[in-house]
Formats: C-alpha cells, sequence, structure tokens
C-alpha cells in the first residue's frame, strides 16, 4: 500500500529542521471480498522510517488542512456554564476512548479497535 501527503498540511512544520516520520496502527477488514462488514479482525501495519530536513519557511505557506485541537474545542461566547460543562465531558469521553482504540491497535486487540472505533 501506497499513500502521499503533505506533512505541513498536516502538522505546523514552520520551525523546520530535521523531522523522522513514521506510522503505525491496524486496518480492520472484512472476512469476504463479497462484505462491506468489518469482521473484527485487523492487520497490523507500520511503515519505514522517513528522515527529512523541513524548511519552515516553505513549510509555513502551506495551508493546514486540519485546524489545530484549539480551534476545535473552542466554544462560542455564548455557551452557558451547562453546556460548557456537558460538551467539556464529551471531549474528555471521546479522548479516552480514542486512546483505548488506540492502545487496543497497537497490542493487536483488534475487537475491542472496532468497538471503540466502529460501533456508533
Amino acid at each position: 500500500m501506497e499513500i502521499e501527503f503533505d506533512m505541513a498540511e498536516l502538522h505546523d512544520l514552520s520551525a523546520g529542521g530535521s523531522y523522522s516520520v513514521f506510522s503505525a496502527g491496524a486496518i480492520p477488514y472484512a472476512d469476504s471480498e463479497d462484505s462491506t462488514e468489518l469482521s473484527g479482525n485487523a492487520v497490523a501495519f507500520s511503515s519505514n522510517v522517513l528522515n527529512a530536513n523541513v524548511d519552515g519557511v516553505q513549510a509555513a505557506r502551506v495551508k493546514l488542512a486540519l485546524h489545530t485541537l484549539e480551534d476545535r474545542t473552542t466554544l462560542g461566547n455564548d455557551c452557558n456554564s451547562t453546556l460548557t460543562a456537558i460538551t467539556m465531558t464529551a471531549l474528555k469521553n471521546c479522548a479516552t476512548l480514542s486512546l483505548q482504540a488506540s492502545a487496543a491497535a497497537a497490542s493487536g486487540n483488534a475487537t475491542k479497535y472496532v468497538t471503540l472505533f466502529f460501533s456508533i
């Protein structure tokens, strides 16, 4: 499998310098070519390590495709204290589930990974 992306679209690399990047995780799959239903199994993967020297000035010119976490979790001024508390609890719960799913994927527990990420 191959994929191409611009790291500067995903992360702020404006500081420039030397970076080492890699990817690791698990990809869930269906047992049959005729099915799109996930089986609860997953294939673990890890990439090669890529070392890159990044030009910070050039990287700063690239528009970030994703907003920072802070941008995605800033509540409006019109949010009352009750809604703020509910929203913050929901964000903490999402972060907890995400960390659990990440740990399950890294440990090879594909059933737990599928349950946490695809049970909605």
